[in-house]
């Protein structure tokens, strides 16, 4: 069997992916050294330089070298020429490699193309058009009404699809029900990169972007009020120290004696974080798909403490790897043992764990690697989508 796996995003390649926070880009590598592994030929279709073990495809690389910007447009103002050139740039480096792939399995290179990025749009009509046999994994939200995203749907939903939790699969159905969710496979961890600690320091962790999703200014609003500190890992792009959110919820807050703020780790800095911390916190304000971070805290041992929304009641073991809190009392998605909601129900939380003996704690953090190994691995992941494909292969 030999498998192709799409990620034609321009991001893929050197520096430009490390200063990125994307779940998709790192598990499709993953993905891609653990088929190998079990003795499938793999060819990663991405960007140059990417590190794995697979046959690596890549499109025109001076689109990500060379300044390239749109010519004239009648109907487009010059103010917005080089927003447009990139989006412009994304899309022919995009349609450059989705077309070397359908390419090669044409010409019986690669049986299977999977399309591990979330935004896959040109593969959508190449499979429809050469019948090649294709997987969607999808790694989003379902997108809002009048979205191009929702139309696209839609428009492919015979297509065959994916999903990375129950809950997102949920979503998907309910506003398109004939769509062709196949199945729902977890994303998993290297036990091995993020290894167990018993010993952990006395402050709370934060891992993702600065947006309001996220829920960054609750986490970090609680560590001021509780006078615990929080330490928070994120990549402040120019995007992102722009936006409102974070010139009114997290500036005024990062010289606070609570608050340290660090750039994104490299893996073996990133598990001693997870590692170190008393717990982990994940405030979401949107029906997170997954949250890779969560898994990743809990394999190092590390209990979560999240509100009750998205995968957060599929990852989370409630008091047993962390507490789960409904955020609002006109939203309760269940009976936990966190009665109070929203920030209160955190900061009775986050108190439980700190006041926790010291016995009931490291079971706890047993506890979340247990999970992690029985439910979150990287070898039950490649398990699952090898069956996947076997399955649409007819083998």
């Amino acid at each position: 069997m030999k498998i192709g796996i799409l990620v034609p995003s321009i991001y893929m390649h050197d520096q430009a992916f490390q200063n990125r926070i994307s779940a998709p880009m790192v598990l499709s590598l993953v993905m891609a050294d653990g088929l190998i592994k079990k003795g499938i030929e793999v060819v990663f279709f991405s960007g140059p330089g990417v590190p794995t073990k697979a046959k690596v495809v890549s499109s025109d690389e001076d689109l990500i070298n060379a300044n390239y910007k749109v010519d004239y447009q009648q109907d487009l103002p010059k103010n917005t020429y080089e927003t447009v050139s990139l989006y412009e740039k994304k899309k022919y480096f995009e349609l450059g490699i989705v077309s070397k792939a359908y390419k090669m399995a044409l010409n019986k290179e690669v049986d299977l193309l999977h399309v591990y990025h979330a935004y896959g749009n040109l593969a959508h009509y190449f499979a429809e058009l050469l019948h090649v046999p294709t997987l969607f994994t999808l790694h989003v939200l379902p997108p809002p009404e009048n979205s191009f995203e929702r139309w696209r749907y839609k428009r492919f939903a015979n297509q065959n699809f994916v999903a990375i939790s129950n809950s997102q699969k949920k979503g998907f159905l309910d506003i398109i029900p004939d769509m062709n969710v196949v199945n729902t496979i977890y994303h998993g961890i290297s036990q091995e990169d993020f290894g167990f600690s018993l010993t952990p320091q006395d402050y709370i962790a934060f891992v993702g972007r600065a947006i309001p999703e996220k829920g960054l200014d609750i986490g970090i609003k609680l560590a001021i009020e509780e006078n615990v500190c929080i330490r928070i890992a994120t990549h402040l792009n120019e995007v992102a120290l722009d936006s409102d959110y974070y010139k009114k919820e997290i500036e005024p807050h990062i010289k606070n004696k609570y608050v340290e703020l660090t750039d994104l780790f490299d893996l073996k800095e990133k598990a001693r974080f997870y590692q170190n911390a008393k717990a982990f916190i994940s405030p979401v304000r949107w029906e997170e798909p997954f949250g890779m971070v969560m898994i990743e805290a809990m394999s190092c041992g590390t209990p979560v403490i999240a509100f009750a929304r998205g995968s957060v009641l599929e990852v989370v073991k409630d008091g047993e790897t962390g507490f789960i809190v409904n955020s609002s009392p006109d939203d309760i998605r269940g009976d936990w043992i966190i009665k109070k909601t929203g920030i209160e129900g955190l900061r009775e939380a986050l108190n439980r764990i700190f006041s926790m003996p010291k016995d009931q704690y490291e079971q706890m953090r047993r506890n979340c690697r247990k999970r992690t190994e029985e439910k979150f691995t990287v070898d039950k992941m490649v398990d699952s989508y090898e069956a996947l494909y076997k399955k649409i292969l007819g083998i």
